[in-house]
């Protein structure tokens, strides 16, 4: 069945002022140095505790869990509310204090249930913030800056990602501790998480006469359409794919490697540099060269190819090779897939569909997290096995959003052409 070419009324199609970009970059830079934290920090600090890859599943799939749950949730109530700060900044303000005292609390733990009721309440409060971040590049940015939008805030996950590796994991823990860290985490979700969100600059909604909204209307208005239905099963093979990969390669560099965290930290993060280096350039050959679903495709590729060399690393300094392949793919990938998605959108119920279009990603991370520990244990702590696994949900992705059609580059090649034959 061939896809409409009709894209939904964009909320804004004013030109993205200079102001909204830094604060989005300061944001994700924020929420990334969170992310990699509970990304490569946290598995450690459980691991110590616990080293049952059971358990470390199961308390790593708390994130998921919360953001099958609190993102669509915020999503929805962030559409329908309107308060003298916004709509998305009033949540991301009252969460990310929230999330800073966990931080300087989960390094104290000593007992598995004080670290248990510490991350329940630290990935609760860091899935509210980014189910409220998610909606707002559709809210205040229009769709022909949106990839280079998405490519400044890629550079902004970089960033996060590499002053948490580099410098947290490869100097902080390695002169002052664990617990310092966590600290500095802190300080940076109030610093560049809370502040910035107080300037948005949000509007309220506009409001399309819709009917009233049931759990049948909240499926429908994503399921109906069969772009971002196609999207949204993309976003499960994604989130799978990407987390067998991120979330238990510490553990694999660690035990299957025999690395330290430092060392960890001081080569993984290249893969942060080399997003660092390509996101810009990358998302301006995308928007005018390459159709949104082409590029994706690509991305999952060169992850695909650091998968394979993973399957037969046997040094630390492999580790440089694994993040060079992944880093590629994943600002290919992630520069893309937001902006691709919000194309076809409807304006007033941005939060709800990107809440939903969320959830399938919760579901897969939610999966791959809690199964991959069985899976580790299964095969008596072989961490390398969950690469197998990647790389099938990496095909399946691929697979899934290769029908996707990118109508607004199609339009615009057409209307070029025609432009050229007057």
């Amino acid at each position: 069945m061939p896809l409409s070419k009709e894209l939904p009324q964009p909320a804004t199609t004013e030109k993205a002022k200079t102001s909204t970009l830094v604060i989005f970059a300061l944001m994700w830079f924020g929420v990334t140095f969170n992310n990699s934290l509970s990304a490569y920090m946290l598995p450690k600090t459980i691991e110590a505790i616990d080293n049952d890859p059971r358990t470390i599943g199961l308390l790593l799939a708390l994130n998921p869990l919360f953001g099958l749950i609190a993102q669509p949730l915020v999503g929805l109530l962030s559409d329908r509310i309107w308060t003298p700060i916004g709509r998305r900044a009033f949540f991301i303000i009252i969460s990310a204090p929230m999330v800073a005292i966990c931080l300087i609390f989960i390094p104290e733990a000593t007992l598995l249930w004080h670290l248990f009721i510490l991350v329940l309440f630290f990935e609760f409060f860091h899935d509210v913030i980014v189910g409220s971040d998610h909606p707002l590049i559709a809210d205040l940015i229009a769709p022909k800056d949106r990839m280079m939008a998405n490519a400044i805030i890629m550079i902004a996950i970089q960033l996060g990602s590499i002053a948490m590796l580099y410098v947290g994991m490869g100097i902080i823990v390695r002169d002052f501790g664990d617990t310092r860290l966590f600290h500095v985490a802190a300080v940076v979700q109030i610093l560049f998480v809370m502040a910035p969100a107080f300037f948005l600059n949000e509007k309220p909604v506009q409001r399309l006469p819709r009917p009233k909204l049931t759990i049948a209307r909240y499926v429908t208005d994503l399921w109906h359409s069969r772009p971002l239905r196609k999207l949204a099963l993309t976003n499960f093979w994604i989130a799978a794919f990407d987390n067998l990969i991120k979330v238990f390669m510490v553990l694999y560099a660690t035990n299957a490697l025999g690395s330290t965290k430092p060392e960890f930290g001081e080569r993984w993060f290249i893969h942060n540099v080399v997003a660092l280096a390509l996101a810009l350039p990358v998302g301006l050959l995308i928007e005018s060269k390459i159709p949104k679903q082409l590029a994706i495709m690509v991305g999952i590729g060169f992850e695909l190819a650091a998968c394979i060399f993973a399957l037969f690393a046997d040094d630390i300094n492999d580790i440089y090779w694994i993040a060079l392949l992944f880093g590629t793919g994943f600002v290919i990938k992630g520069t893309t897939f937001k902006p691709f998605f919000t194309e076809f959108i409807p304006k007033d119920i941005i939060g709800q569909v990107s809440g939903a279009i969320n959830i399938f990603y919760a579901v897969g991370r939610l999966l791959v997290t809690y199964g991959g520990g069985w899976i580790v244990y299964a095969f008596s702590g072989n961490y390398r096995i969950l690469f197998y696994f990647a790389i099938a949900a990496g095909i399946c992705g691929a697979i899934t959003v290769a029908s996707v059609r990118d109508e607004r580059f199609h339009q615009r090649k057409t209307s070029e052409s025609a432009t050229q034959l007057e």
